[in-house]
């Protein structure tokens, strides 16, 4: 199993020498170039939530990555940005409606989308929206997933696919916003989470 903060999934033999460690909400090397710690801009419409993620995704061999996380926006338009152990920047996730960018260090790729993005870089896509949906504590079904947990003070979000292929688990837990009682960072991700009781998904969040 290749483990650790970073993984290269199923990227295009032509584009791997160039672009190893590429990997979404885990698009990071270890071992690369990383830049000085710095705060994410916010704004009212797009606060910041920092906590951590965690992504399995059964390929073969199957790929883990692990990385201390800040994340803003909408599945529309937002960002996400990595951090290494020191808290150094290690690479940045941004995407609108018309371009998704993976900039690390003087590197910079752009892809038309940001499931073009994840389909590259993880060799299977995800349902973004529905993910955000989730983050928002609201339990919508997606066909081929399992919701096993919101996000709570207790447990992080806590969901896995088992159709279509690979298989996947994503642990994903972050600070809540100030002012509000959102999920905590306390969890201890090993601990069994708790099922959460579901609501039928909108059709524009049916995607694998």
């Amino acid at each position: 199993m290749r483990a650790g903060i970073v993984s290269w999934g199923h990227f295009p033999d032509r584009a791997r020498a160039g672009w190893r460690g590429l990997l979404l909400f885990g698009l990071l090397a270890v071992s690369g170039c990383s830049t000085p710690p710095r705060q994410p801009s916010s704004s009212p419409d797009m606060p910041v939530r920092e906590g951590r993620l965690f992504l399995r995704v059964d390929t073969e061999p199957p790929t883990v990555t692990q990385a201390e996380i800040s994340l803003q926006g909408t599945p529309q338009a937002g960002q996400l940005t990595l951090f290494g152990p020191l808290g150094t920047t290690q690479g940045q996730l941004r995407w609108t409606l018309n371009e998704a960018v993976w900039q690390r260090g003087g590197d910079e790729r752009r892809f038309t989308s940001l499931d073009a993005l994840l389909a590259q870089t993880l060799g299977t896509a995800l349902p973004v929206p529905t993910v955000f949906a989730w983050l928002e504590g609201r339990a919508v079904q997606l066909d081929g997933w399992d919701l096993v947990s919101l996000p709570s003070p207790d447990a992080p979000l806590v969901a896995r696919r088992r159709y279509p292929a690979p298989t996947l688990e994503l642990r994903l837990r972050l600070a809540p916003l100030p002012g509000t009682s959102g999920p905590c960072l306390r969890h201890d991700p090993d601990r069994p989470a708790r099922p959460g009781q579901a609501e039928p998904v909108p059709a524009h969040h049916r995607a694998a």
